[in-house]
């Protein structure tokens, strides 16, 4: 571990093994995963939520050893739910000699009623 990151750790802080970002749209994810360190016994699992299906395999990549700065990009296609639903990139392995993951969701869709109103409720404060 370098002394960054020991400072890091040492704070409370950690720094994420993995830089993800998507584009999400017509049914398809084009999604890329960057590498901060390099990892061992690497998994990207993609799992859909709030109605959202994933086509295909959930867990494209299992077992792989990256290096640094390594980027995967992969093409995922989906079946959106009715309304607003998640697609979620997790990304798990063993940087550094410790375990890790790093996630990043995704929203598909345009929010129901419903949805837009629950959204409105958990960021009024209490009381308005």
């Amino acid at each position: 571990m370098s002394a960054l990151a020991a400072a890091l750790v040492a704070l409370g802080l950690t720094i994420l093994p993995a830089n993800i970002s998507a584009v999400v749209s017509g049914g398809k994810a084009h999604i890329n995963v960057r590498f901060a360190a390099a990892g061992e016994n690497v998994q990207v699992a993609v799992r859909g939520g709030q109605g959202l299906k994933v086509e295909g395999d959930e867990v494209p990549v299992s077992g792989r050893s990256v290096g640094k700065g390594e980027r995967i990009v992969l093409d995922i296609g989906y079946q959106p739910g009715p309304d607003q639903s998640t697609l979620t990139v997790e990304v798990t392995g063993t940087y550094g000699g410790q375990s890790m993951t790093a996630s990043q969701t995704f929203k598909v869709g345009v929010p129901s009623d419903e949805q837009r109103h629950r959204t409105r409720q958990r960021a009024a404060p209490d009381g308005q």
